[in-house]
């Protein structure tokens, strides 16, 4: 008989039969599968945030290596060094505005200008010969610029650059 059980003079119990309670449900989700849902959104929109960063960087860089790739066209077809460590000049401050230097290096020029160049990079990139290119170059000829080694300093420049937070004024 079931829902009755007899005690030992054989009379019946009122018990009933045990009832379980339902499985435990998908929903709502325990607060540990909360945590860790909340932690998985903040790693994506972490993720989509470095690397759309990432790649606006990377697009700046391409822009300024092809820049100074038409600077050093241009100068193929027309000699002109004072007009050449003037691109080269023009499109490294371009760069650095771009990438966040702000607006300091642009009213830079001279000797002040190539220490700030210098300053961005762990290993200063521009040797005294190239230093004094981008600081008195767009100004006055130099005879003993070799143009390559100011496109491959300028092309350095651009990738290794970091720029700090205090800035260089003139």
């Amino acid at each position: 008989m079931a829902g009755v059980v007899a005690d030992m003079n054989g009379q019946a119990l009122p018990i009933n039969d045990i009832i379980l309670p339902p499985d435990v449900g998908v929903w709502p989700l325990a607060p540990g599968w909360w945590l860790l849902l909340i932690l998985c959104i903040g790693l994506l929109i972490a993720g989509v945030w470095f690397t759309r960063r990432w790649l606006k960087q990377r697009r700046r860089k391409t822009l300024a290596q092809a820049l100074v790739a038409q600077a050093q066209k241009t100068y193929a077809s027309h000699g002109d060094l004072c007009a050449y460590c003037s691109d080269i000049n023009q499109t490294l401050k371009r760069y650095a505005r771009a990438a966040g230097a702000g607006n300091a290096p642009l009213a830079l020029t001279g000797q002040p200008w190539a220490d700030w160049l210098n300053a961005q990079v762990s290993r200063p990139v521009f040797s005294e010969a190239l230093t004094l290119a981008v600081a008195e170059g767009p100004y006055r000829p130099l005879p003993d610029l070799d143009p390559d080694q100011l496109e491959a300093a300028a092309r350095l420049w651009i990738r290794k650059a970091r720029f700090r937070q205090e800035q260089h004024h003139a």
